[in-house]
């Protein structure tokens, strides 16, 4: 088979497994009414603090508008607050609230099925070689953006 062939199908399969993982942790966070954006969000701002939609943006690497939405969601259900800066009123802050954080703390009490299935699937030396090849697949496509 030709090289570039080879690629086509590596590319494929990757884009078929990142799906396949996506569609299977929404699925594990259905019960808790959340989804996978909304709980990236609040991890981000359990571990930075409060951040601004700019900030919260870079992070993701998702658009503003995305942002934006997803912490509308959020606000909603009471899982983060919006604090308008005294100094500047365009400028919003977003932090976790203790619903949020309560929420985000089931879920993790949660995780470690989602943790056995993967790491129970692979070998030590699979999972070693797996990160390597992911950080290096993360380390190109960062460079091509």
């Amino acid at each position: 088979m030709h090289q570039c062939e080879e690629h086509k199908e590596i590319v494929f399969s990757i884009i078929l497994a990142s799906r396949q993982i996506k569609n299977f942790f929404a699925q594990k966070l259905r019960p808790f009414n959340i989804g996978i954006e909304q709980v990236g969000i609040l991890a981000i701002l359990e571990k930075e603090g409060t951040l601004n939609i700019t900030d919260l943006s870079n992070i993701t690497l998702k658009d503003k508008g995305t942002i934006s939405r997803t912490i509308e969601s959020l606000c909603k259900k009471q899982f983060v607050k919006k604090i308008q800066e005294k100094e500047d009123n365009r400028i919003t802050k977003i932090s976790i609230t203790p619903q949020g954080r309560d929420k985000l703390n089931a879920i993790k009490k949660n995780k470690q099925e989602i943790i056995d299935i993967f790491s129970c699937s692979i070998t030590e030396e699979e999972e070693e070689q797996f990160f390597k090849i992911l950080n290096k697949i993360v380390r190109i496509t960062n460079q091509n953006v």
